[in-house]
C-alpha cells in the first residue's frame, strides 16, 4: 500500500518519512493560481493572476494581495481561506509586537512567526495543514526582503520566486532574466512578462494584481489604471527590442491607415517619429490638450471637465444636490472669485455687499465665478453668504434668472429651517418660466420634512407629476433624510418602502441612511437585516455604509460583530478612516472593555490615521465608564497636549468619570475649570453635579445647584427632577418628594416613566404595597407606559406571595397581546 495508508493521518510520518498530508496541501497550492515575486536593488515586487470563476463576480471583492504592516506586504497561492486566517494572524502579532516596542515589527520576525503558525498545523490532532504558500515581501532596517512560507512551516529568502500551477515555467523564465542591479520598475515589467508567459486569455489591470514597496518603505498595491500603463510600457518595449520582435515582423502588422513606431536607434530608442502606412508623419494630438503625469507619461485630458466657462462642465452639467463639487473637481476659484470670496465671509450686512457685487462687470466668467464661489460656501455651510450672493442675482443684478440660483437659494433656506422662504423662492422660480429639475424639488422636499411640514412634503410629488418629472432616488433620498431630521422615522421608513413598491431602486446613500436610521433606534438587527438586503439587490457598500453599520453594533455593545463588520470593510477594498476607527472604539466602549478600544486608538496611530477629537473623547468615556477616572485623565490631558481644544463633551465625559467615583471636589474643579475656559455648563453639567451630591448625601449642595438653575439661564427639564424624586425618595424624604411631583404641572412639564418609577420605588422600600398600586394606576390612566424598571419595583413592595400573584396577573394582563417579532 505504501505511503496511502498514511495519507488520513497529518501527525504519523509514513515508512518513507513523510507527512502525506503536506504533500497533499503542496498539491492545492500547486492548484492555485500564479504568483510571483521579485527582490531589485531598491524594492520588493509582488504579482499573482486573478482569474474570477464568473464575469458575475464583482472583482473590486476578489484581492489577493494583502497589507500586513505599512511596510510588509504577502501574495498567496492555494486556498483563499486559508490565506484569511494568516493574515489576521500575522497583523495582531505584528500589532502585539508594536505595543510592545513601539515599532514596525521586522520583516524575518514576522515571517517566522508566520512560519510557526504553519509548522504548528503540522503536528496538531484534529487539525489540518494550511493549504496555501506564501510570498512576503517587506522594506525594513535590513532593506528589501522577499521571502516564501510554505504549508509545512519552512521559509527562505529568495531573490525571485514564483508558486502556483505555472511555478515551473514561471522560475525558467525569471532564472534567464533576473540581474541583482535590477530597479524597481525593471522588476515590475518582469512580474508582468512573467506572468504573461502561462496567462489563458488576454492579461489586463482587471485579472492581475501587483504590490511594490520601495525605498519609502510603504507598501502599496497598484490600482488597474496603473497596471495598465505598466502593460502599455511592456507591449511598446517588445515592439522596440528585435530581441523580442524582428522589423519585417512589425511591418507585416501594420496595414492600411495604421500608425506605428519607427525607430531611429534601437538600442537607445531615441528619435522616434510617428508615421502612418502612406509615409507621412501623423497628425499630432492638440498641444493644450496633453499633459506629463507624475511617471513621466504623456496624456491627454477633456477641456469640457476642466473648464469653468460658459458651456463648461459647470454650465453644461449643472450643480447637483448633495455634491458641493462638479464631475468631481472640486470649485476652481480665479483671482477675481477668491476676492468675492473673502468679502462676503467678512461681510453680513446685505447692503455693503450688494453694492460691492454691483461695482463687477456682468461677463459670463463671472457669472461662473459667483456661481463657483456659491457651491465653496454651501460646501463650508455658510448659508448666510449664499442668501446674499443668490438674491443679489436674482433680484438686482442684470443676469438672467438660472435654476442653479434657484436651487442653492432653496438648499440655504432649508438649511436654516425656513421653508416659507424656500418655498416662495420656488413659486419664483415658476414665474420666471425656469424648469423645476429633480434637484428643486429634492431640496425643497427636504426642507418641508425637516420643519414637520409632510402634508407639503407628499404634494410635491403631485408638483413632480404635473411636470412630467418621475420620482428618482435622488427625490426619495432627500425626502427620507428631511423626515429622519424631522425626527419622524417611522414616515421615514415608509418612504423607503414606497420606494420599493414604485420600482425605484434604492441607492448606496438610501440603504445607509435606513442602517443609520435603526442604529440610532438600538436596533441594530434590523440595520443588520437593511445591509443583508442592500448586497442582495448588487447596491455595493461604500465606507460610509459599513461605518453606519460598525455605529449600529457599537450603540448595543456588540464588539464582536462590529468587528467582524469592520473586518468586511477591509475585505471590500476600503482603508479604514478616523470614522470607522472610532465606530470600532465605541463597540468595545460600551461593551465595557476599556482597553480593547485602546487596542484599537493604538492600532489607529500605528496604520497612520490620526485620532481626531472624538477618537479622544471615546477613550474618556471608555475608561470613565469602567470607574478608571485616572486613566480618562490621563486621556484628556493627552487631548489638550495634542493641541485640541476640550469641547463642552469632553469636559463632560471627564466629569461623568469622577462622579461615578464620588469624587466632588474634582468634579467641581471640572466645572470651574469649563467656565474659566469660557464653556458655560448647560442643564447636563448641573444635572450631573445634583446626582452626584445627592448619591453622597450632601442635600445642602444639592439645594444650591437648584436654587441656581431657577434663578440662573438654566432650565431645569425632566430629568432634573426625576434626579431629586429618586434621591428623596430613596432617603425617605416623602413629603419633599411629592412637593416636587405636585410642581411638574407648573414647570409645563410631564411626567415620563422615570419619575414614576421613582416614586412607586420611594414607597416600595417601605412596602407600602397598596401605595405603590395606587401610583400604579394613576401612571395608567396618565396613558403612560410601564417599563421593566416599574414591574420591578413594584414586585419588591410586595410582601406576601397573594400581592406577588396579584402583580404578576397584572403584568401577564398587560402584555398579552404583545408579540416579539424578530428580524427574518
Amino acid at each position: 500500500m505504501g505511503d496511502s495508508q498514511y495519507s488520513f493521518s497529518l501527525t504519523t510520518f509514513s515508512p518513507s518519512g513523510k507527512l502525506v498530508q503536506i504533500e497533499h496541501a503542496l498539491t492545492a497550492v500547486g492548484s492555485g493560481q500564479t504568483s510571483l515575486g521579485i527582490k531589485a536593488a531598491n524594492g520588493v515586487v509582488i504579482a499573482t493572476e486573478k482569474k474570477l470563476p464568473s464575469i458575475l463576480v464583482d472583482e473590486a471583492s476578489v484581492k489577493k494581495i494583502q497589507l500586513l504592516t505599512p511596510n510588509i506586504g504577502v501574495v498567496y497561492s492555494g486556498m483563499g481561506p486559508d490565506s484569511r486566517v494568516l493574515v489576521r494572524k500575522s497583523r495582531k502579532q505584528a500589532e502585539q509586537y508594536h505595543r510592545l516596542y513601539k515599532e514596525l515589527i521586522p520583516v524575518t520576525q514576522l515571517v517566522r512567526e508566520t512560519a510557526a503558525v504553519m509548522q504548528e498545523f503540522t503536528q496538531s490532532g484534529g487539525v489540518r495543514p494550511f493549504g496555501v504558500s506564501l510570498l512576503i515581501a517587506g522594506f525594513d532596517d535590513s532593506g528589501p526582503q522577499l521571502y516564501q512560507v510554505d504549508p509545512s512551516g519552512s521559509y527562505f529568502s529568495w531573490k525571485a520566486s514564483a508558486m502556483g500551477k505555472n511555478v515551473s515555467n514561471a522560475k525558467t523564465f525569471l532564472e534567464k532574466r533576473y540581474t541583482d542591479d535590477m530597479e524597481l520598475d525593471d522588476a515590475v515589467h518582469t512580474a508582468i512578462l512573467t506572468l504573461k508567459e502561462g496567462f489563458e486569455g488576454q492579461i489586463s489591470g482587471k485579472n492581475i494584481e501587483i504590490g511594490i514597496i520601495g525605498t519609502d518603505r510603504k507598501f502599496r498595491v497598484l490600482t488597474p489604471a496603473e497596471i495598465d500603463d505598466y502593460l502599455g510600457e511592456v507591449e511598446r518595449s517588445t515592439l522596440r527590442c528585435p530581441q523580442f520582435f524582428p522589423a519585417f515582423m512589425l511591418l507585416a502588422k501594420c496595414t492600411l491607415h495604421r500608425v506605428f513606431l519607427e525607430s531611429t536607434s534601437c538600442k537607445s530608442c531615441i528619435g522616434r517619429k510617428l508615421h502612418n502606412s502612406n509615409g507621412r508623419v501623423a497628425e499630432k494630438s492638440k498641444r493644450d490638450s496633453l499633459y506629463i503625469d507624475k511617471r513621466g507619461k504623456l496624456r491627454s485630458f477633456s477641456h469640457k471637465k476642466l473648464s469653468r466657462k460658459r458651456g463648461g462642465s459647470l454650465r453644461g452639467q449643472g450643480w447637483k444636490y448633495g455634491s458641493g463639487f462638479v464631475d468631481g473637481i472640486f470649485p476652481v476659484l480665479s483671482p477675481t472669485a477668491q476676492r468675492i470670496l473673502d468679502f462676503v465671509q467678512r461681510k453680513d450686512d446685505s447692503n455693503i455687499v450688494w453694492s460691492a457685487l454691483d461695482t463687477i462687470p456682468k461677463t459670463h466668467t463671472v457669472w461662473d465665478d459667483l456661481i463657483s464661489v456659491a457651491v465653496q460656501l454651501r460646501m463650508n455651510k455658510q448659508w448666510n453668504a449664499i442668501v446674499l450672493i443668490c438674491e443679489w442675482i436674482l433680484y438686482r443684478s442684470s443676469f438672467r434668472p438660472d435654476v442653479m440660483c434657484y436651487n442653492l437659494l432653496i438648499d440655504a433656506y432649508g438649511q436654516k429651517s425656513m421653508p416659507r422662504k424656500a418655498e416662495s423662492v420656488y413659486l419664483e422660480l415658476l414665474e420666471a418660466r425656469c424648469v423645476p429639475t429633480e434637484d428643486t424639488y429634492a431640496l425643497l422636499l427636504r426642507a418641508y420634512c425637516a420643519d414637520g411640514l409632510f402634508l407639503k412634503a407628499e404634494a410635491v410629488f403631485t408638483e413632480m407629476r404635473k411636470y412630467g418629472l418621475p420620482s428618482s432616488a435622488i427625490v426619495y433620498n432627500a425626502y427620507i433624510e428631511g423626515l429622519i431630521k424631522g425626527r419622524n422615522s417611522e414616515k421615514a421608513e415608509e418612504i423607503f418602502e414606497r420606494m420599493k413598491h414604485d420600482h425605484c431602486k434604492p441607492t448606496t446613500e438610501t440603504y445607509t441612511m435606513l442602517i443609520n436610521l435603526y442604529g440610532k433606534a438600538n436596533k441594530s438587527c434590523m440595520s443588520l437585516k437593511v445591509f443583508n438586503e442592500m448586497r442582495s439587490q448588487n447596491c455595493k457598500p461604500n465606507i460610509c455604509t459599513y461605518t453606519a453599520l460598525i455605529n449600529a453594533f457599537a450603540r448595543d455593545g456588540h464588539c464582536e460583530k462590529a468587528e467582524e463588520i469592520f473586518e468586511l470593510l477591509q475585505e471590500a477594498g476600503h482603508e479604514p478612516d478616523v470614522y470607522a476607527y472610532n465606530a470600532l472604539m465605541e463597540a468595545y466602549s460600551r461593551a465595557g472593555f476599556p482597553y480593547g478600544a485602546a487596542e484599537i486608538f493604538s492600532l489607529m496611530q500605528h496604520m497612520g490615521c490620526e485620532p481626531d477629537r472624538a477618537s479622544y473623547n471615546i477613550m474618556v468615556d471608555a475608561f470613565g465608564r469602567a470607574g478608571l477616572f485616572e486613566d480618562a485623565e490621563a486621556v484628556f490631558l493627552e487631548l489638550k497636549r495634542q493641541g485640541m481644544t476640550p469641547t463642552m463633551k469632553s469636559h463632560m465625559l471627564l466629569l461623568s468619570a469622577y462622579s461615578k467615583a464620588g469624587n466632588a471636589a474634582k468634579c467641581e474643579e471640572i466645572v470651574n475649570e469649563m467656565q474659566k475656559s469660557g464653556l458655560k455648563p448647560d442643564t447636563y453639567v448641573l444635572n450631573s453635579m445634583l446626582n452626584l451630591y445627592g448619591r453622597l448625601g450632601q442635600f445642602g449642595k444639592m439645594d444650591e445647584v437648584l436654587t441656581a438653575m431657577q434663578m440662573g439661564p438654566y432650565a431645569a427639564d425632566i430629568s432634573t427632577y426625576n434626579i431629586l424624586i429618586h434621591i428623596y425618595g430613596r432617603a425617605g424624604y416623602f413629603e419633599r418628594m411629592e412637593e416636587l411631583f405636585g410642581s411638574l404641572g407648573t414647570k409645563m412639564l410631564k411626567p415620563d416613566v422615570v419619575t414614576w418609577t421613582s416614586r412607586i420605588g420611594a414607597y416600595s422600600r417601605k412596602k407600602e404595597y397598596k401605595r405603590c398600586l395606587e401610583i400604579f394606576e394613576e401612571m395608567i390612566d396618565t396613558g403612560c407606559y410601564p417599563d421593566g424598571g416599574t414591574m420591578k419595583v413594584l414586585l419588591a413592595s410586595c410582601s406576601s406571595e397573594e400581592q406577588i400573584e396579584q402583580v404578576t396577573t397584572v403584568i401577564r394582563t398587560m402584555h398579552k397581546d404583545v408579540r416579539l417579532v424578530l428580524p427574518a
